[in-house]
């Protein structure tokens, strides 16, 4: 009897021993695998535990993060059939729809801080059941912005208003048109970064290409003598080709194009090196309150959705078509601050620095 005891302890002991031989040891990740280890059968389900996908939330689970503003929750901007920008969120088996242009201000909440009453609409896909409600929204402090710039050779214009600037901590680039001036030196003194124009304002694409890099690169060199890296460079009229980013982007960190659409880039976008920035010119506006929704809209999104949109104009009048008027311009730079909006020089995502290592 005690034979065959020992007999079946011992059959019992093998087959452990092959079992767990067949098992994976504890090889930290990605370590090369055993010789043959792929030929054995795994005795371990396909899936272990805690791999499985999560569960759906349920319609009150979504509404309860979305209540809590979730930061999770993914958030992407568009441009509807009526022109508005909206905030839409794709999740397993539900949409949502959030209205940052349309929130309603509660001036400050418990904290201190500014408040927004804000409307959200959650569509469950298979159903069609929609849940509405709205949520407070707390403005904090992040990286979200705007990169500001201005355009052409209003340079006496421009000087005007630094005070203005100065007044909502507002930093900008001045794309110089032209050769170095005085100027440059006092928009570096206060704080202010100097991208390049070119020359003459010509257009790029109607030029030799021996006219194009007269225009482009002719008087780089000095200004960089001078002090002024000239990191950002900005197509006239927005117009370019293909061919001209190559032949630019060994002399600038980032192209500007231009045009009157929405666009919000990360800061990662920004250095690849080509952006387009929305003109904000009076000609765009029928009257100041259409600016000032639109402005409101824009900027509500940025904040809410994150990003830097890159906005311009060119000079500072009431009733010039490619400009700003300075009550509309001062309008921008305070939502911009009660947004708690960042205002971003091109050269502040280059290696640290600001645009012009001031």
């Amino acid at each position: 009897m005690e034979k065959r005891v020992f007999l079946f302890v011992s059959v019992l002991t093998a087959l452990s021993a092959l079992s767990c031989a067949s098992r994976p040891s504890s090889v930290p990740s990605g370590a090369p695998e055993s010789p043959g280890s792929q030929d054995v059968a795994p005795e371990y389900p396909a899936e272990l535990p805690g791999e499985a996908e999560p569960p759906p939330l349920s319609m009150e689970e979504l509404i309860r993060k979305i209540k809590a503003n979730d930061p999770d929750l993914p958030r992407e901007y568009s441009i509807d059939e009526a022109g508005r920008i909206v905030v839409t969120g794709d999740l397993p088996g539900y949409g949502i729809s959030w209205d940052p242009a349309n929130a309603r201000l509660r001036e400050t909440g418990a904290s201190g801080k500014p408040e927004f009453e804000m409307d959200f609409s959650v569509t469950e896909k298979d159903s069609g059941d929609e849940r509405t409600g709205s949520f407070l929204w707390e403005i904090k402090e992040d990286d979200s912005g705007i990169l500001l710039g201005f355009d052409d050779d209003y340079q006496a214009v421009w000087e005007r208003y630094f005070d203005l600037l100065d007044r909502y901590e507002a930093r900008v680039t001045f794309f110089i048109q032209g050769d170095y001036s005085s100027f440059c030196t006092a928009a570096l003194s206060r704080g202010h970064e100097i991208g390049y124009h070119t020359k003459n304002h010509l257009n790029l694409v109607k030029v030799s290409r021996q006219v194009f890099f007269e225009e482009t690169l002719g008087a780089v060199e000095t200004f960089r003598l001078l002090g002024f890296p000239l990191r950002a460079f900005a197509f006239p009229y927005g117009l370019s080709e293909p061919w001209m980013y190559e032949a630019l982007e060994t002399a600038f960190s980032v192209l500007r194009g231009f045009g009157v659409t929405y666009r919000l880039y990360t800061a990662e976008a920004i250095r690849a090196g080509y952006i387009s920035s929305k003109s904000i010119d009076n000609t765009q506006y029928k009257n100041d309150e259409a600016f000032r929704a639109d402005i409101r809209a824009m900027l509500r999104v940025v904040k809410f959705s994150g990003g830097v949109l890159p906005l311009t104009t060119h000079t500072i009048a009431a009733n010039a078509a490619w400009g700003i008027s300075p009550e509309r311009l001062e309008y921008l730079l305070k939502t911009a601050a009660e947004l708690k909006l960042k205002f971003y020089r091109y050269g502040d995502f280059f290696s640290g620095e600001s645009g012009n290592d001031n």
